[in-house]
């Protein structure tokens, strides 16, 4: 098996009609001031080819780690009902990042990793609210 893509977004959507999916904010990085950081939903999606002499029906092992650490393991189930791809969404509910660093979703078949998805989780400045507005010198 052979993996095409796999990505991480706030939304994944599947037109029922047309069976075409969108990803909405896909999630390349993200910044926040203030940690431990929680999304209480992530929703990923991957694409997978099927190849001379895998199974018909396949598990696979989604894992998110940080920076090594793991925070997220979950085993998906799925078959390629006759098709040479397949394409799997799933979500992640309550998710805590305790700290910046690197995001890495990680797919496994058995033991081996297929591919994995990185993003970048980083520390920024609080930008304070100005207390006075900004005054211009407009003529009304």
């Amino acid at each position: 098996m052979k993996l095409i893509f796999n990505l991480i977004a706030e939304k994944i959507i599947r037109d029922q009609l047309t069976n075409n999916a969108s990803a909405i904010n896909i999630i390349e990085q993200f910044n926040s001031d203030t940690f431990p950081l929680f999304f209480s939903a992530l929703n990923g999606i991957f694409l997978v080819t099927k190849e001379e002499g895998d199974p018909e029906d396949i598990e696979v092992k989604i894992v998110l780690e940080l920076d090594g650490v793991q925070l997220y393991e979950n085993n998906l189930s799925f078959g390629f009902l006759g098709k040479k791809r397949a394409r799997v969404m799933y979500v992640v509910n309550n998710l805590v990042i305790p700290k910046p660093g690197t995001l890495t979703s990680k797919i496994f078949v058995q033991d081996d990793e297929i591919g994995e998805y990185n993003m970048d989780i980083n520390q920024i400045t609080k930008v304070e609210k100005m207390e006075t507005p900004i005054e211009t010198d407009q003529e009304s």
